[in-house]
């Protein structure tokens, strides 16, 4: 908040549609060397897009939930390297690196996964049935008079 030079009130700022302030848990993902910029802006756009999803399941991101994202971009940019430095030096590594990079992949994949099913931003099978078994009543209510409709004549 700001305050105005005129007026003693304070004012509020940064309220906009697509504002991202109150997202922000000070939580980085870290600089990478400039030609690995792109590997960034892929880490940047998942850490938005796992905060969305967040807020969208749960109403905003929670401190714990903040940091399984981080967990989530960490590994993420583990798997990215791992595979950029075997594009980049296959052919100066051995057959042994090229697998270690390989398994980093692989874990860098897995714990990705693991860290988003953490985040518990699928909705379940169960809540599915429940809005269904609760939809005759919330159209009953609905209704103002508690009749279901034609079923119940």
């Amino acid at each position: 908040m700001n305050a105005t030079p005129n007026d003693e009130s304070p004012k509020e700022t940064g309220k906009g549609k697509n504002n991202r302030n109150a997202l922000r848990h000070g939580l980085r993902a870290g600089k990478l060397p400039d030609d690995c910029q792109y590997v960034e802006l892929r880490l940047n756009s998942l850490r938005r897009t796992l905060e969305d999803a967040v807020v969208r399941t749960h109403g905003e991101v929670s401190e714990t939930q903040a940091a399984i994202i981080l967990q989530a971009i960490d590994w993420e940019r583990h798997r990215c390297l791992c595979q950029r430095w075997m594009r980049k030096k296959a052919k100066e590594l051995s057959l042994t690196e090229l697998v270690k990079l390989s398994e980093g992949m692989a874990k860098g994949s897995t714990e990705l996964s693991r860290a988003i099913k953490m985040l518990d931003i699928d909705r379940d099978n169960a809540d599915s049935i429940l809005d269904a078994l609760y939809a005759r009543g919330k159209a009953m209510l609905a209704n103002g008079d508690g009749a279901g409709g034609a079923d119940d004549k």
